[in-house]
């Protein structure tokens, strides 16, 4: 089970997505009423864009997540879900919330310290550690926290506008990005922040 802010398209490899049992739980939007935000839409982000209103984006309820849950326990022995850093968004004290409130459910939520190409990448270690071995899964969260320190992924930033508005990015970064004229590299540290 993968809750995603993962941007304008899901960055799960489409090999990985369907065969590994890989569900991506979208995020909301919010620009006067909260509906699903559905990823890879380039008309409505056209749309959204030309709005006088930038629009947000609003985590998953526990509510969400708990309904995920209990369907996926219907199925599994146990769910694993990763989520973007828990200092960038609360989607994984959402999870987190829910996976106490599933009665009966073997649940592991895990902070994935990374976003984007970086959690696609973590998807798709796991996807092969769980084709290529029988571990069970306290082996898994083992293998999983030893790839989550291993992904490192760097961006250039071209706007660091929304990423001030959302708190992500302090505002005097943005100020010393415009006054120089410099792109910034951004990644995400250890500890789940980004710089």
């Amino acid at each position: 089970h993968l809750p995603s802010r993962l941007g304008r398209r899901q960055r799960v490899p489409r090999e990985v997505h369907p065969w590994y049992r890989a569900r991506i739980h979208r995020r909301y939007l919010v620009a006067g009423k909260p509906c699903p935000l559905l990823g890879g839409d380039q008309a409505q982000s056209l749309r959204l864009r030309k709005r006088p209103i930038h629009p947000k984006t609003s985590q998953p309820t526990p509510g969400d997540f708990r309904r995920q849950y209990q369907y996926l326990n219907s199925y599994y022995n146990s769910i694993i879900s990763i989520h973007i850093p828990e200092k960038l968004s609360g989607t994984y004290q959402s999870a987190s919330v829910a996976a106490k409130n599933t009665s009966g459910a073997n649940i592991t939520v895990i902070d994935g310290k990374n976003m984007s190409v970086g959690l696609g990448l973590l998807i798709e270690e796991i996807a092969n550690l769980i084709d290529n071995s029988e571990l069970n899964h306290d082996e898994i969260l083992l293998k999983i926290e030893k790839a989550i320190k291993n992904i490192e992924i760097y961006t250039a930033v071209k706007d660091l506008s929304y990423a001030v508005k959302g708190g992500r990015v302090p505002k005097i970064i943005k100020t010393i990005s415009d006054i120089f004229n410099f792109k910034p590299i951004l990644s995400i540290k250890n500890d789940g922040i980004m710089g």
